[in-house]
């Protein structure tokens, strides 16, 4: 416990439970009717880290609000860095190939998020569609 925060800079504090990161980082985000509303930034393991990462975020402030963004707006956030690099040659195959490979991402990252196994194709023996 260390010294208090300046006004609207965030706070720190401890996660009720036995977990493996269990000090939240918070900020104070208002609405466009002024209500205020803590929101998360981050989980530390320790409230050291959690001041570091309260002060990096202050620092240079990143975009917090995760519910607005959806796999079309994702996607094309992807597809602004990765496909300029593919070349003019066959870029529709490319892209074809590009999408598919995004997809299979996004599944594997749900299913690691989710902790779950990914379900095979029944039927099929040594199926590579993941």
């Amino acid at each position: 416990m260390g010294k208090r925060n300046p006004n609207g800079y965030g706070c720190v504090t401890k996660l009720k439970g036995n977990r493996s990161r269990p000090w939240v980082a918070k900020v104070t985000i208002y609405d466009e009717h002024g209500h205020a509303k803590q929101s998360p930034i981050g989980y530390a393991e320790t409230e050291e880290k959690a001041n570091i990462l309260l002060a990096e975020y202050n620092n240079n402030p990143w975009d917090i609000d995760r519910e607005k963004v959806t796999l079309i707006v994702l996607y094309q956030r992807w597809s602004e860095i990765k496909l300029p690099r593919l070349g003019n040659s066959n870029q529709a195959a490319k892209t074809r190939c590009f999408t598919a490979k995004f997809i299979k991402v996004c599944i594997q990252t749900l299913f690691k998020i989710l902790r779950c196994e990914i379900p095979k194709p029944a039927g099929i023996s040594d199926a590579r569609l993941y």
